[in-house]
């Protein structure tokens, strides 16, 4: 969304009137000295007071789309050349105290004056915007404990399931597909690494080169072969020239006096290396140690240039999130510095073999002498194949730099936890997922083969809209064949040309469709959806992420959804209403579910209703557990989708869902395995987590299959300590060397 800004003066300030910052005031039009954002925490009670020299009635304050008015609280006159506005905090219910703006917010707050014409539903005018200077909120203890173990959860595996939320995003925002992720990327630099190690020694030995004439002073010998150069050389040299006494001793005569010189220039016949197919031996070795340099300097750059001041008993999301960073990017950095230093081993062997004046650096092009010698071909080939597919995808780090605030972080968090649960649901009735895409080589969505009927996908905020044309492109419209059928909006006038003219009651207006709506007046966006399909027919559940209270998730949040995903979308070809569900999540210490339908009426009553409403208020720190209460929703309303979709069902139960999730497997932040003791045995809803028998035909068998499962892995898949002692190490290769040149 395009502001337009304004040029008549302005004063923004903000008070801390009660909090642990109390009597602090900031102006918001002053950038603080460090250039660095303003510091609050996030139950400090603010005041806000806007003085400007036009009078603005419409005057709002704008937070992530969250528009809060203010009221005027003194005119211009001769003692005060300005009108005041001021925005204060609204009073708690049965209570003395006042509501904190930034309440369960934590993160960059950008902040916005602006003058906001209310035109209806989903429907505004945003005139004369002016930006302030953002401020960073700290978080509680308790938020600041969500966080830890939020980025926790995304950094198990060593963040693959972030990694593939990144490369979504990435791909739905219009970028092509490519780039690999690092860990891909690493993959071919080792593979690369090997091949150099095995085929450098065989080239060293028998290199590409030229015969070239070059002329050398050498002792001389009766055997010296003398040439024109020679000649003249003794010429432009008289003063090496010295006369001799016997004539068996010289090397010429003048006048019968006999001259001798103890060295000539000689012509040889010698090998060139300086060739364009060796420079391009030495081009690869100098990109490849390059490009791991500058995935190096990127894996180590954080969010924060300076380190933030601390306010005791709060933290800051972006401190955080730097050492999440830090721990998750260790181990490859720690190999990306274990490749360099192998990788220099074979830039100083080439050097004092096969050395040239400076290396090729760009695609390198196929000779007639590399095209027909091996060893040269599959450089050439690996280097090609580099230059054109090697570059690094930052997804996950920009990923990681683009999270501002606690919400972004939860709807991430969510979403990984979300396909932790289909997940498992699925591996109950498959030994592997046959549709899994997390190789590196696509991103498209999280893809489950439940049968061979039944398929799933996972989509994280598809667009839905409510024509064709409103659609930016193809990879925007992942769920294309569903619109968003909400139709009308309040009208601005009561003389707008597209209010219909026969309703008696004035008060609603079309919603407009052309090309130059603003794109969120269009759509609906979901955070979560998962879609469950056979050939024939199809079921959507829609989950919305809301960090917020549950209170406040219940009565507001969740009616808002309701109008606008249940009574909003629906097939375009026919007009059915396919979403099965809705699920609000939001973080709460108690693990409850909230059903918006009667006992008997909920998905686990007697008389499940659909479409079913709820919302899952979810303890961070065991949701991922058998037992939670989003695992039990969404197990059963999976049941329930499977029942829309196929008459014949998923078949039996090849797997124990208490084997799925495995003590080892379940997740503890450092943060709660600090405040657990030794002894306690831990439960979750009456279901004890046993440690599941080991039967060794099975784990032969189903090994090599976990591969293709979507947790595929970890991130990185070897330490450097490993990868360096399976590798040949450098006096290995020098043995090699050796002996080849012995047998030579």
């Amino acid at each position: 969304m395009f502001f337009k800004g304004i040029n008549h003066s302005m004063k923004v300030s903000v008070e801390v009137i009660a909090g642990r910052n109390k009597g602090q005031v900031l102006d918001l039009m002053q950038s603080p000295p460090n250039n660095m954002p303003y510091i609050l925490c996030e139950d400090d009670v603010l005041v806000f007071r806007v003085q400007t020299s036009e009078e603005r009635p419409n005057l709002h304050l704008n937070l992530h789309e969250t528009f809060i008015p203010f009221f005027q609280k003194s005119e211009l006159c001769k003692d005060q050349p300005y009108y005041e506005y001021i925005c204060e905090p609204k009073k708690i219910k049965n209570s003395w105290r006042y509501q904190a703006l930034f309440h369960n917010f934590c993160g960059i707050a950008e902040l916005i004056i602006t003058d906001y014409l209310d035109l209806g539903f989903d429907n505004f005018e945003i005139k004369n915007a002016q930006y302030l200077h953002p401020i960073e909120i700290l978080a509680r203890k308790i938020n600041a404990d969500r966080i830890s173990a939020m980025l926790d959860f995304l950094g198990r595996n060593d963040g693959s399931d972030l990694a593939a939320l990144a490369r979504m995003t990435r791909k739905y925002s219009g970028f092509q597909e490519g780039d690999k992720t690092i860990t891909y990327t690493l993959d071919s630099v080792e593979r690369y690494i090997l091949s150099l190690e095995d085929l450098l020694p065989k080239i060293t030995q028998h290199p590409i080169v030229k015969l070239v004439q070059v002329n050398r002073l050498n002792s001389y010998k009766d055997s010296s072969q003398l040439t024109e150069d020679s000649i003249n050389h003794l010429i432009n040299t008289t003063e090496d020239i010295y006369e001799v006494l016997d004539e068996e001793d010289s090397l010429f005569s003048i006048d019968d006096r006999y001259f001798a010189v103890d060295k000539v220039l000689e012509t040889e016949i010698v090998e060139e290396c300086d060739l364009y197919e060796n420079e391009v031996l030495h081009g690869f070795i100098h990109i490849l140690i390059q490009s791991l340099g500058q995935i190096t300097k990127g894996l180590q750059q954080k969010c924060t240039k300076d380190e933030r001041r601390d306010i005791s008993g709060y933290e800051s999301l972006f401190n955080k999130i730097d050492k999440f960073k830090e721990k998750l990017n260790r181990p490859v950095i720690e190999r990306c510095n274990h490749f360099i230093s192998r990788l220099f081993f074979l830039k100083r062997l080439l050097v004092n073999r096969i050395n040239v004046k400076k290396p090729y650096l760009r695609e390198p092009i196929f000779t007639h002498k590399a095209k027909h010698n091996l060893y040269y071909r599959q450089v050439f080939l690996m280097m090609i194949e580099w230059m054109r597919f090697g570059k690094p995808d930052w997804s996950l780090q920009n990923q990681l730099n683009s999270i501002e605030n606690l919400p972004k972080l939860f709807e991430y968090y969510l979403f990984c936890l979300v396909k932790e649960h289909v997940l498992n649901y699925s591996l109950q009735f498959r030994e592997a997922l046959a549709e899994t895409l997390l190789d590196g080589s696509s991103y498209d969505r999280f893809v489950f083969k439940l049968s061979e009927e039944v398929k799933a996908e996972l989509l994280y905020e598809p667009n839905i809209y409510t024509s064709d044309r409103n659609s930016l492109n193809a990879k925007d419209r992942v769920l294309a064949s569903y619109r968003n059928t909400e139709a009308w909006n309040r009208k601005k006038d009561s003389n707008d040309a597209h209010v219909d003219k026969n309703i008696p009651n004035r008060s609603f207006q079309l919603r407009q469709n052309s090309e130059n709506a603003k794109k969120r007046l269009y759509r609906r966006s979901p955070d979560i959806v998962l879609r469950m399909y056979t050939s024939n027919h199809e079921s959507l559940l829609m989950l919305d992420a809301k960090y917020m209270t549950s209170e406040k998730a219940f009565h507001e949040a969740m009616r808002d959804c309701m109008i606008k995903y249940l009574h909003g979308i629906h097939f375009a070809a026919t007009g059915e209403n396919k979403t099965i569900g809705l699920m609000i999540v939001n973080p709460d210490e108690q693990d409850v579910t909230h059903h918006f339908h009667h006992d008997e009426y909920t998905i686990f009553g007697s008389m499940p209703v659909t479409p079913c409403v709820m919302t899952a208020s979810i303890d961070i720190s065991k949701a991922h557990h058998l037992g939670s209460t989003i695992q039990r929703n969404i197990f059963r309303i999976m049941e329930m989708m499977v029942e829309k979709v196929s008459n014949v069902g998923l078949g039996e139960m090849k797997t124990n869902v208490h084997e799925l999730y495995k003590t080892k497997e379940n997740f503890i932040s450092q943060s709660q395995d600090e405040m657990l003791s030794e002894h306690k045995e831990i439960k979750y809803h009456e279901i004890e987590l046993r440690k599941p028998k080991i039967n060794e035909k099975k784990v032969k068998k189903s090994s090599p299959i976990v591969k293709q499962s979507l947790t595929v892995g970890p991130l990185f898949k070897k330490n450097p300590t490993s990868i360096k002692n399976e590798q040949p190490s450098h006096i290995d290769l020098l043995k090699k060397l050796k002996h080849r040149g012995r047998n030579n």
